[in-house]
């Protein structure tokens, strides 16, 4: 266990130790237990760039080569297995006007078990290989083109809510990113495995909202205490795996190749700037569409889904679709990073709420593509929506 130093009640420093180049620091309370190897794993990733910057978040927990939960933001090096495996593994909201105890789940789930394949394999629609690339180019924006080309797809899509929740994704739905850097066999294990959500920790999971902590927050995303909600979480499936294993194997020869000095077996690094560092972002990044486009399908599914079992055009609207195992070029400080986020998301501070739309009294939130969300009204009681008998 590295030396640890508290600085208040929810932040404790790692100072600079042994091989590290640079402090890290763990946002973490008192009564928090932390794992000595995951500790270690962060001492790891402050060992690379001296100029960098390493964070970790309270549930920071033994991964490989960074701990899950770490954000290490680096000037001079990318690193895939800082990303990891599941690139873009991230989470979505869906919200529903109904309460919660007036809907049946069982038939809900069962339906949705069966339009959505679960665990490690499955196939839901296999994608022409000249479409692909288009695809991972252009993530969610994407889906419509894709859905059309399948008719049990193309009978749950609507183009209004595409539109709608590209404005409710991070980046958009999309990072650009050139095609031609993801190898062959990624394309075509992605190719096989659209619209499905995996195995592991992913779920699709009917929630109820249990309760309500900040009245005006909730009240501008369209929540309310004992609502019927639906929850996503899943990545980049095959494709993405496939994507992180070739260049951490490719990352690990090169770091030999310059003899860089690799702070552990696992955790391979190389120039952000060279040609493997180049190639490596452009295919994570195709990876990160191809997540965005798959959560979108699954969501435009579990629509159809929900509104066929519980009468009428439910209202369904996205809340937020964000990803946490990702790297991204970012500012800070006039100074530019590759910001590596694994099993971590972007928390805006209050520098980045937005003031009230025209006609609006409630908050919004501005994304970093720079688009407002545009706050979604709760319904009024005598709005909600039961389930119909089935």
């Amino acid at each position: 266990m590295p030396d640890l130093e508290r600085l208040d009640e929810n932040t404790v420093r790692v100072p600079r130790q042994g091989r590290m180049l640079t402090d890290a620091t763990v946002f973490v309370r008192e009564s928090i237990p932390l794992e000595s190897d995951a500790l270690d794993q962060l001492c790891d990733a402050a060992s690379i760039d001296p100029e960098g910057h390493v964070l970790a978040t309270p549930d920071i927990h033994t991964g490989y080569g960074v701990p899950i939960g770490c954000v290490w933001a680096s000037r001079r090096y990318i690193s895939p297995a800082a990303v990891g495996y599941d690139v873009n593994c991230g989470m979505r909201l869906l919200t529903t006007p109904l309460e919660a105890s007036d809907v049946d789940v069982r038939p809900v789930a069962d339906s949705i078990r069966r339009d959505i394949p679960l665990g490690e394999g499955g196939c839901n629609a296999e994608l022409p290989r000249g479409r692909m690339a288009e695809l991972l180019s252009r993530g969610a924006a994407a889906v419509g083109l894709l859905c059309r080309m399948n008719p049990r797809f193309a009978k749950a899509f609507r183009d209004d809510e595409l539109a709608e929740d590209l404005a409710h994704m991070e980046d958009g739905g999309a990072l650009a990113a050139d095609a031609s850097c993801v190898p062959d066999r990624a394309a075509d294990r992605g190719r096989v495995q659209f619209g499905t959500l995996g195995g592991g920790n992913h779920f699709v999971e009917l929630q109820r909202v249990d309760r309500v902590f900040d009245a005006a927050t909730a009240d501008a995303w369209g929540l309310f205490a004992g609502q019927f909600v639906i929850m996503i979480h899943s990545g980049s499936r095959g494709l993405g795996h496939e994507i992180g294993g070739h260049f951490m194997r490719e990352a690990a020869d090169e770091a030999q190749r310059l003899a860089l000095p690799l702070p552990s077996r696992h955790l391979a690094y190389v120039p952000l700037e060279s040609d493997l560092g180049r190639r490596y972002h452009e295919a994570m990044k195709c990876a990160a569409n191809f997540a965005y486009a798959n959560r979108q399908v699954m969501a435009t599914l579990i629509r159809h889904d929900v509104r066929h079992l519980l009468e009428g055009d439910l209202p369904m609207p996205l809340v937020y679709d964000v990803a946490h195992n990702i790297a991204k070029i970012e500012e800070m400080d006039g100074r530019s990073y590759c910001v590596h986020r694994k099993g971590a998301t972007r928390a805006f501070p209050p520098s980045r709420q937005v003031g009230r739309r025209r006609g609006d009294q409630r908050p919004g939130l501005r994304p970093e593509h720079g688009r407002h969300l545009p706050a979604v009204p709760r319904p009024a009681p005598h709005q909600r929506r039961g389930a119909a008998s089935l």
